[in-house]
This record gives structure tokens, C-alpha cells and sequence, in this order.
């Protein structure tokens, strides 16, 4: 087999624009890339954020230098995508962020939540020493009788539901 640290894809230059780009993001780039533009609170807002991560991690544009561009300049000048068409592996970002907003990930996640708030609620139950239904109705009966502004009739109909045993 060949050495592969020799091939490691070099920086390609863009003589255009005077820039040096890597044209590949790392797991762990694509990782936090990703992991940020999810916080991101709208899809304008996780494209600047892209961009702005690929000119960190794929560029030898300085912070700086980056800061002083607006952003429609980099879009207008043609330089995003100059970037863009380098970097070969940006697509993995987008399906990242595409699995993990995904319908069933976000049911599975649901669920698991669901699950945990469930057994934490029998846990506290047990702990509050009820481990009948019929002694859980009587301390479900008891705190809404507590809370107080019930009427006469609803107080009735609590007195029937808790005499149902």
C-alpha cells in the first residue's frame, strides 16, 4: 500500500483571491460545524454561520480579515463560492444537520424524554410512600381538594371518585 500521508489532498490556491483553501473539513469539523448551525435560530442565520466556519477551518484568511467583509460581499464577489466548490465534503454538514432534525430522530428523542419523565415521576411516587393506585387516587384527590377554589358540586364529584374504590 501506498504512503497515504503523502497523499493528503494539498492546499489548492485560488489566484483570483489570493487565498489558500483545504479542500476537505475534518469529522470533527463537520461535527461542531454542524452542532453550532443547529443552535442557529433560522436558516439565514446557519448559512452565515457555514460560511463563516469553512473560511475559519478551510482558509488562510485571517479572523480579522474575514470580520472586515460583509457578508453579501463574500455572496457578491463570488469568493462563498469559489470556497465552496474546494471544500469537498461540506454536503456531510448539511446531511448532519438534515439527520438530526429529521422527524424520526426527533420522535426518538421525544420518546426517550417521555420515558425519563415517567420514571422519574414513579420514582418520586414510591418515594412519597404510595404504591396502591387506590392510595395514588386518594393523594391525587387530596392536592386538588388543596388547592382550594372548588366549589361545593366539584368537591362532591372528588368525594364520589375517591368513595369508587
Amino acid at each position: 500500500m501506498k504512503d497515504l500521508e503523502k497523499m493528503v489532498a494539498e492546499k489548492v490556491y485560488i489566484e483570483k483571491y489570493d487565498i489558500n483553501v483545504i479542500p476537505y473539513l475534518t469529522d470533527v469539523q463537520i461535527m461542531i460545524i454542524a452542532q453550532e448551525m443547529l443552535k442557529q435560530e433560522n436558516k439565514v442565520n446557519r448559512d452565515i454561520y457555514l460560511s463563516t466556519a469553512i473560511f475559519e477551518f478551510c482558509t488562510d484568511i485571517t479572523e480579522d480579515e474575514y470580520n472586515k467583509i460583509n457578508h453579501d460581499i463574500l455572496v457578491s464577489s463570488g469568493i462563498l463560492d469559489a470556497v465552496f466548490s474546494e471544500v469537498k465534503n461540506i454536503n456531510k454538514v448539511v446531511e448532519y444537520v438534515e439527520r438530526e432534525e429529521s422527524f424520526n430522530v426527533a420522535m426518538t428523542r421525544f420518546v426517550e424524554k417521555l420515558t425519563d419523565i415517567f420514571d422519574r415521576g414513579v420514582a418520586g411516587i414510591k418515594e412519597m410512600g404510595i404504591d396502591e393506585r387506590n392510595d395514588l387516587q386518594d393523594a391525587i384527590i387530596g392536592k386538588v381538594k388543596n388547592l382550594g377554589g372548588l366549589d361545593d358540586e366539584n368537591k362532591n364529584i372528588l368525594d364520589l371518585i375517591g368513595d369508587k374504590k
